[in-house]
């Protein structure tokens, strides 16, 4: 492993923008637990004081050296800086493990930092470290933040033995069963009982990543003073994290308010009850027949397994949660926040790749280029770059003789990418800000329980749809610009591409497929944020199905990349026949287009070709334009 090749990340704090924290508060007000917002070094002004540092870790999923150093907690699986398999005492915050990660006197502690080749981070524990998790790095948490937990945490054990102060999903029921006060033996089976009886989810599960990145963002809630968690509990998490540890957590059917469906499946997990995720054998018959062939599969590569039987495994003994932390397993919105961060980055990348495709087109129409012209845009940066990055790609290439201006699907195509590219933007802001609210209910604020609306993602819900939305239009406008290139008045080229017309199709029916993408993706435009109903008696009378519309967005992002890659596929067919000089920026895209289908000179199934070009837009072998 190369040292410019290392992905490291480490974190050393939960930074939230405007919050008062139980320390002294920095800058921005970062619930800091007695950690200043300058950093024992004071070399950051913004108050995160963010340090890339050179601490090698573990390998991760994607073969990186990976670390997530920090918030700074002393627990690993294979046993460096841990204090145990992360099991007994719930409420025990464990000996401090000290090592190379415990923080000495004067030492700089930074927020977060990731450094490496490919990620960077500002802020504790933020997006791009959570990022880091979903792909495969391994956590590690601070034995002295470990410590500040556990303090905490007997400050909310202390406040829930008043008897005289009802604490919502402690002392009383959830849902219409809030005025329902718990007697003692009920109290201390009713965390579990939470988390069981609220499982009621099947297939389609999430895949691996955004498991770990919703256990993730649950550890990073966990950690934040107003939930009162114990020191236990967030290492558990962090060390099933680190082996493996991945629940079968459902999908879709998600009708609360809030993410209790999901949430408790993760949750009862950890208690041994549910299943997990393991990895399939490939080498099994029938293991993997697809990517053998180069293909994108889409069945999955994991089996489910008794989380019992998983726990054991790892010679670890069942979870069982303390006193308010079933509660805190249960609430919150890390499901709508982990679609936040890894959709949105998802559409990001679709974004550029819809640029690259209609620069194809463009070019392969033979279109004017003098309407690209980033004065066009009037002060606006985001649409300037549009303007500059299609006048890039497309410079040098073929301009039909003639021809005034061409059809509109390729004239707006500036306008339509810049407001994907801001919708995409305004979900990662969305995302910022929602790392930053208090989520779960009750919130232990000041010494009193206090009950939230934090679990309401409505507008990470909103903006998944907007993005879901604005990735639609781009798609229309994509296969219309197919039509025109199949229309031999638009393109001056052979009808539908074929090479001899008439006796063969050419590639009408790409269109016809990319057609049906469209149709699908239309379906998947309608909001799913809308359309609440009555729950839980009455009590629960609103959500704000943003897992639903994480789900929509995601579904949309597969069928947007089939689109995209008949576009590819009939810009290099209208190259082909054409046989005229392509833009230069272009040519390295022809070429590994050309490396993975040949040119259509007779009728075949193109189906294949394709789910080629779809693997290899999901490999990013195809992000090879030069501009």
């Amino acid at each position: 492993m190369r040292d410019g090749d290392e992905r490291q990340v480490r974190v050393d704090r939960v930074a939230v923008p405007g919050m008062a924290g139980h320390g002294t508060t920095n800058r921005q007000g970062t619930i800091g637990y007695g950690t200043n917002g300058q950093g024992t070094n004071g070399h950051d002004t913004s108050g995160q004081d963010t340090n890339l540092r050179g601490v090698r870790g573990g390998p991760g999923a994607d073969g990186h050296d990976t670390n997530l150093r920090g918030v700074r907690r002393g627990s690993g699986a294979d046993g460096s800086g841990a204090d145990g398999p992360g099991t007994g005492n719930p409420d025990a915050a464990g000996p401090d493990a000290g090592g190379p990660d415990a923080a000495e006197p004067g030492a700089d502690r930074s927020d977060a930092s990731v450094s490496g080749t490919d990620r960077s981070a500002r802020g504790g524990f933020g997006a791009d470290a959570i990022r880091a998790i979903a792909d495969g790095a391994r956590l590690t948490l601070s034995p002295r933040l470990l410590a500040e937990v556990a303090a905490n945490r007997e400050q909310v054990r202390a406040a829930l033995t008043d008897p005289n102060r009802p604490v919502y999903g402690v002392t009383t029921g959830m849902g219409a069963f809030a005025g329902r006060r718990l007697d003692p033996d009920e109290q201390a089976s009713h965390q579990l009982r939470l988390l069981t009886a609220r499982a009621v989810g099947e297939p389609p599960w999430l895949p691996v990543a955004d498991v770990r990145a919703l256990l993730a963002i649950v550890l990073r809630t966990a950690l934040r003073p107003e939930t009162g968690a114990s020191a236990e509990l967030c290492r558990f998490l962090a060390d099933r994290l680190n082996d493996g540890f991945h629940p079968a957590v459902p999908r879709e059917g998600i009708g609360c308010a809030g993410e209790i469906i999901p949430l408790c499946h993760a949750g009862q997990a950890l208690a041994g009850i549910g299943t997990v995720l393991a990895e399939r054998d490939p080498a099994a018959p029938g293991g993997d027949p697809a990517a053998a062939a180069g293909l994108a599969d889409p069945s999955g590569d994991r089996v489910e397994v008794p989380a019992a039987e998983a726990l054991a495994a790892r010679g670890v003994e069942p979870y069982r949660p303390g006193p308010k932390e079933g509660v805190i397993l249960l609430e919150g919105i890390p499901v709508a926040t982990m679609h936040g961060i890894r959709r949105g980055a998802e559409a990001a990348t679709a974004t550029e790749r819809l640029l690259v495709a209609a620069a194809a087109t463009i070019d392969a129409l033979g279109a004017p280029r003098a309407g690209y012209d980033p004065r066009l845009a009037a002060g606006d940066p985001v649409l300037a770059d549009r303007y500059a990055r299609l006048r890039a790609l497309t410079d040098g290439g073929t301009v039909r003789a003639g021809v005034l201006h061409a059809p509109v699907s390729f004239r707006v195509v500036p306008q339509v990418l810049a407001h994907l590219s801001r919708t995409v933007a305004d979900l990662a802001g969305a995302v910022d800000r929602a790392l930053g609210w208090v989520t779960d209910s009750p919130a232990f604020l000041a010494g009193e329980f206090v009950s939230t609306a934090g679990y309401h993602a409505c507008e990470l819900g909103l903006r998944l749809d907007a993005v879901t939305a604005a990735l639609t239009h781009a798609a229309e406008s994509s296969v219309q610009r197919m039509a025109r290139l199949l229309d031999e008045r638009y393109s001056g080229l052979p009808p539908q591409l074929a090479a001899v017309p008439g006796p063969q199709a050419g590639l009408v029916t790409v269109h016809k497929r990319a057609v049906g993408e469209l149709q699908a993706l239309r379906r998947l435009a309608a909001p799913a944020t809308l359309g609440s109903l009555d729950t839980s008696a009455g009590q629960e009378d609103l959500q704000a199905f943003a897992p639903a519309a994480g789900e929509q967005l995601r579904a949309a992002l597969d069928r947007v990349e089939s689109i995209t890659a008949a576009e590819l596929l009939t810009a290099y067919q209208a190259w082909t026949v054409r046989g005229a000089a392509i833009a230069p920026a272009l040519v390295p895209l022809r070429a590994a287009i050309g490396e993975l289908v040949p040119p259509v000179y007779q009728d075949r199934p193109l189906g294949v070709d394709l789910r080629r070009l779809r693997t290899a837009l999901r490999s990013g072998a195809l992000d090879v334009a030069s501009a």
